[in-house]
């Protein structure tokens, strides 16, 4: 799914790439609550990595942007759970993650009241 974001058009990338970050905030969810540490390190590290490019995307004609905005609203509350279980280690890293969603959804809001 991640690329089918990266090749889609820029219209509907902010909306998948949104999509390709909750599918993985639940997939490190599971390996939190599992107790997965090191699986739940590299798919925290991997949300960073797919948020950097969701940034990159130009939302300011994107479709669909109340969904995404929607999606990341929840994203955000998914990790701030996480964090208050996650482990010292992991703590860091959903913390991480949770700053960057935290300015993709900034941005996304931004947008939206601009229009």
């Amino acid at each position: 799914m991640e690329q089918r974001a990266e090749e889609a058009q820029p219209r509907d990338q902010c909306y998948m790439f949104a999509e390709v970050l909750h599918g993985l905030t639940e997939l490190a969810g599971r390996q939190i609550a599992a107790g997965d540490d090191t699986d739940a390190n590299v798919t925290l590290s991997h949300i960073d990595s797919v948020a950097i490019k969701m940034e990159k995307s130009s939302a300011a004609n994107a479709k669909r942007l109340k969904n995404a905005e929607m999606l990341l609203e929840h994203i955000t509350r998914r990790l701030t759970d996480m964090a208050h279980v996650a482990s010292s280690g992991q703590r860091i890293a959903t913390q991480a993650a949770l700053q960057r969603i935290n300015q993709l959804h900034t941005q996304v809001l931004a947008v939206i009241f601009s229009k």
